[in-house]
């Protein structure tokens, strides 16, 4: 474990959903892929709306079935962001997602370990609502 200051407790978000904002949006240098045994890997870093806990989400590309969750969460970060959602194997703009992103509120799924496990765009209110 690593070394943490007397009296700093860990922040850490409950299991559920929680409003984010995304804060940082990267991908991990090729060299560092072998830690996480993925051909690819993004971090996205939140921080929620109510109090600003910060959380990152490993967004994995390894080849397998799950790559589906992972392509599934950055096709969801484009649609909240108004872009179109990427082709498959088309290079990412990162820096024009974040941009895009910004002050755009997201709804981030939380599982019982503390991992965000998901992004879901929330969905705008219909006229009926307003």
């Amino acid at each position: 474990m690593a070394y943490c200051p007397p009296n700093v407790k860990p922040q850490t978000l409950a299991a559920g959903q929680h409003p984010v904002y995304l804060v940082d949006l990267k991908e991990l240098d090729p060299s560092k892929l072998a830690n996480f045994k993925a051909q690819a890997v993004f971090i996205a870093k939140y921080q929620t709306v109510a109090d600003a806990t910060e959380i990152e989400q490993a967004i994995k590309f390894n080849g397998s079935r799950a790559d589906f969750y992972a392509g599934q969460t950055i096709d969801r970060l484009h649609i909240a962001a108004g872009l179109p959602e990427p082709a498959p194997g088309e290079p990412l703009d990162l820096s024009a997602l974040q941009i895009a992103l910004s002050g755009v509120e997201l709804i981030l799924e939380v599982n019982d370990k503390g991992y965000a496990n998901g992004v879901l765009v929330p969905e705008p209110l219909g006229e009926d609502q307003i």
